[in-house]
């Protein structure tokens, strides 16, 4: 399966958390997030569930300082469902366990003095096909973990996602909690290399080597001063 999503980030509204529809079941063994999808930085902005995973994530608050836009941080899931097909059509019976996604409910902690942010639901529409014998089916799913100048300090923070939607039979189904580490800080991604740019618009200021240009007009200074 191949997905290609362009994340506008201006675009997205945020929901207040009060709004989540109640009634949601939890169903943590059946509707999961895998794990976060990591692209070559030599790739175009493609994703595929079968991509390889990382186990943290970075934001780099300097380019949203230089740009004067804040800085915001984004990455894409492999959402799972496991789910039991149900449909057969012999008997004229429609395929029910597919997941429709509503949303995600985020949560930013601040650890170690660092400042905590409340919590808010990014709306979602992306739909989980059913599992395939012993194999869940997954989605690439993108979620905005950090809107613009949420975080303003450096430090390390946990962010909790939980999904939810319902099942095209209308049930609704909210997904165990998984949590991200992020660490926050200023230049630690700048980079010499002028070619050094995020796969994806989405992903400049976050996890990737960015080249220094990306900083603003002083960005490349130090790498001046440092060349004989």
């Amino acid at each position: 399966m191949r997905f290609v999503k362009s994340l506008i980030l201006g675009g997205l509204s945020l929901v207040p958390l009060a709004t989540l529809t109640p009634g949601c079941v939890e169903n943590e063994s059946s509707f999961f997030i895998e794990r976060a999808l990591y692209l070559d930085p030599e790739s175009d902005c493609t994703f595929e569930v079968d991509l390889p995973s990382y186990p943290t994530g970075t934001l780099d608050l300097a380019i949203g300082e230089a740009n004067e836009t804040g800085s915001s941080y984004s990455i894409v899931v492999a959402a799972a469902n496991q789910l039991q097909a149900l449909g057969d059509p012999d008997l004229l019976r429609t395929e029910t366990s597919y997941i429709r996604l509503e949303g995600a409910e985020v949560t930013i902690e601040g650890l170690s003095g660092a400042p905590s942010v409340g919590a808010f639901t990014v709306p979602l529409s992306d739909t989980i096909p059913p599992s395939s014998g012993a194999d869940p089916g997954r989605t690439p799913v993108s979620l905005l973990l950090v809107p613009n100048g949420a975080i303003e300090e450096e430090g390390k923070f946990l962010i909790h996602i939980r999904l939810f939607g319902h099942t095209l039979g209308g049930t609704p189904i909210e997904a165990g909690e998984f949590v991200w580490p992020l660490e926050v800080c200023r230049n630690c991604l700048r980079v010499c290399d002028l070619e050094a740019f995020p796969p994806c618009a989405f992903q400049i200021g976050a996890d990737y080597a960015h080249s220094c240009a990306l900083y603003g007009a002083d960005g490349c200074d130090k790498c001046a001063d440092a060349t004989p």
